[in-house]
C-alpha cells in the first residue's frame, strides 16, 4: 500500500515538472481549444433541447391515439364476438322451435310456434346485419391503427437519432 502511495507521489511530482516545462502559449492554446469545444457542446445542447421536447409531446400524444384506437378496436370485437353469440343462440332456438312445432298437435299453438319462429328469424338477422357493420367499423379501425402505429414508430425513429446526435462527439 505505501509503494502505491509512493508511485502515485513520484507520478505527481513528474506531471507537475512536465506541466512547467509547457509554455504558456501551449497552456492557453489549450484552454482556447477547450472553451472552443464547450462552446459547441453548449450550442449542440441548446439546440437538440427544444427538438427533443417537441418530439417527445408528439410522441406521447401519438401513443394516447394508439392506445385509444387499440381500446377502440378491443371493443368492437368484444361487440362482434357477443353478435356471433346471439346468432348462434337464436339458431338454436329456431331449431327447437322447429321441432316443437312439427310435434304440436294443436293447430293454435302451431301457429303461435312459427310466429315465434318468424320472430327468432328476424332477431338473427337484425345481429347479422349489426355483425357485419362491427366487423366493417373493426376493419376501418384496424387500417387506422396500423397508420397510426407507423407513426409512432416513425417518431421514435426520430428520438433514436437526436439520441445518438447527442451522444456523437462534437464536431469542431
Amino acid at each position: 500500500m505505501t509503494r502505491l502511495i509512493r508511485l502515485l507521489v513520484i507520478c505527481a511530482g513528474l506531471a507537475g515538472v512536465a506541466s512547467a516545462q509547457t509554455s504558456p502559449s501551449q497552456t492557453l492554446d489549450a484552454l482556447l481549444a477547450e472553451v472552443r469545444q464547450l462552446r459547441v457542446a453548449v450550442e449542440r445542447s441548446m439546440s437538440i433541447g427544444p427538438r427533443v421536447q417537441v418530439l417527445l409531446q408528439r410522441l406521447q400524444i401519438q401513443q394516447t391515439a394508439v392506445t385509444r384506437l387499440s381500446r377502440d378496436l378491443e371493443d368492437i370485437r368484444s361487440q362482434i364476438t357477443h353478435e356471433n353469440l346471439e346468432v348462434t343462440s337464436g339458431e338454436k332456438a329456431i331449431a327447437d322451435a322447429e321441432e316443437r312445432a312439427r310435434q304440436e298437435q294443436n293447430p293454435a299453438m302451431k301457429q303461435a310456434r312459427e310466429e315465434r319462429q318468424r320472430q327468432f328469424k328476424s332477431n338473427i338477422e337484425t345481429h347479422k346485419a349489426v355483425e357485419q357493420q362491427l366487423q366493417a367499423r373493426a376493419g376501418e379501425i384496424a387500417t387506422q391503427l396500423q397508420v397510426e402505429q407507423g407513426k409512432l414508430e416513425a417518431l421514435e425513429a426520430r428520438l433514436d437519432a437526436l439520441d445518438k446526435q447527442l451522444d456523437a462527439p462534437p464536431r469542431q
